[in-house]
């Protein structure tokens, strides 16, 4: 009801400014909204993780959260809950002796296999989803996530080079 009030709301603005018109007001709000609906789909969201589970689970860096779908709804979503310390707090790393550089190496690094071998990642990589956990690094919230076309890769892979050897 929220997204269907914004959009009227929208579409109201829209027809008596032509300044607004030209940001696009609805079709953001329609763009914001399908975004939400699918982020709040737990069952989507369980099958994104099972589906990193499956890529990265033997990854000693890395902790993905377990899916109990014993459990699990399209509302909600039981999964293991992973306590460590956000990557919104750095300092608190730092004081229990995290050596952020290597943490740093680990996430490039799973984004990086992520992007160019496959073509699969998680596109909400914030500080709040990200936590060290012992000796690893968490990664969280997977209502988001989103896929790289084998021609994109290439391209990408084209760029980097590109910009590392010029």
């Amino acid at each position: 009801s929220d997204l269907d009030l914004l959009t009227r709301q929208a579409r109201f603005a829209e027809k008596r400014s032509e300044t607004l018109r030209n940001y696009n007001l609805v079709e953001n709000i329609e763009e914001l909204g399908y975004a939400l609906k699918k982020e709040l789909d737990y069952t989507a969201e369980a099958q994104n993780i099972d589906r990193f589970r499956r890529s990265y689970g033997d990854t000693p860096t890395l902790r993905l959260p377990e899916v109990y779908w014993e459990y699990t709804t399209k509302r909600v979503i039981v999964m293991d809950d992973i306590v460590g310390i956000p990557f919104t707090d750095l300092d608190r790393m730092e004081q229990e002796g995290y050596d952020l550089s290597a943490i740093a190496t680990v996430v490039c690094d799973f984004y990086m296999r992520q992007i160019f071998e496959d073509g699969f990642f998680h596109a909400d990589p914030h500080p709040a989803n990200l936590m060290v956990s012992g000796q690893q690094v968490a990664v969280l919230d997977f209502g988001m996530v989103a896929f790289i076309s084998q021609r994109m890769r290439d391209d990408l892979s084209d760029m980097f080079v590109t910009v590392f050897t010029q």
